[in-house]
């Protein structure tokens, strides 16, 4: 568990909820996909960083031929990267397959919603060492959910088999903040309720990274943590909706 430290601001409506990110790998047994498949791409993701393809089946390719390689791990939550390790193959001459690729996060699954601007962590130009474990401090933290390794176009008749053995992701080590602001009257449609006092409403919110903001309703002690939908706020009278927002 992080550090954790609430300030309440009653005339402004405002929470500021702060907690100090661990050293947990974020990406471990995650779901994954990639843009072809020679193997699973869950691989890498599996917590065995051997650097060999056989005999551990440590490590993941795309197909031969694929000029457009990419591969992701959904993170299930939003959290603020700050650093990405990547472990390169390292028992043949292939190891140069894993080059010039970017970092990139995004809020929602670009399969899906392929249109998206990814939020870029780092470019790694060049391939990854022979074996070689990297470290790759993002340039700035960058926040989103899915995280995807995308690599430059492919060369047509040159070694396109983009592989990477072990992918771990981390959050960043600094002091992270959600402000909530209130809208009076307001609510949101949500499945989500408990009674809490309203300090432990914003840290249950803080704490769950799929939760955008919370319901309160005062006079019953009322907590209702929102996830993302479609649906739009409602008038309601007696609740308070507050909005998280990220300092």
């Amino acid at each position: 568990m992080g550090t954790l430290c609430i300030i309440y601001v009653i005339l402004l409506g405002t929470f500021l909820q702060c907690s100090l990110s661990g050293d947990e790998n974020l990406a471990l047994q995650k779901p994954t996909a990639a843009s072809s498949l020679r193997n699973s791409p869950a691989r890498a993701v599996d917590g065995n960083a051997d650097p060999d393809w056989h005999p551990g089946d440590s490590c993941f390719s795309v197909a031969l031929g694929d000029l457009h390689p990419w591969w992701q791990v959904d993170l299930e939550g939003y959290y603020t990267i700050g650093a990405v390790k990547i472990t390169n193959r390292g028992d043949c001459d292939c190891y140069e397959r894993l080059r010039n690729f970017a970092v990139n996060l995004y809020s929602n699954n670009p399969v899906t919603y392929p249109g998206q601007a990814p939020k870029t962590c780092y470019y790694h130009a060049g391939p990854v060492a022979r074996g070689a474990t990297v470290t790759l401090s993002c340039i700035k933290p960058v926040r989103g959910r899915f995280l995807r390794l995308d690599g430059d176009a492919g060369i047509p008749g040159e070694d396109n088999q983009f592989t990477v053995c072990e992918v771990q992701v981390f959050q960043a080590k600094w002091l992270s903040c959600s402000r909530f602001s209130a809208n009076i009257n307001q609510r949101f449609p949500t499945d989500v309720s408990s009674a809490a006092a309203m300090p432990q409403c914003a840290n249950d919110c803080t704490q769950n990274n799929t939760c955008i903001g919370f319901n309160y309703k005062s006079a019953t002690s009322t907590c209702e943590l929102v996830s993302p939908s479609p649906a739009s706020s409602q008038n309601a009278t007696g609740w308070k909706h507050f909005e998280r927002n990220f300092c």
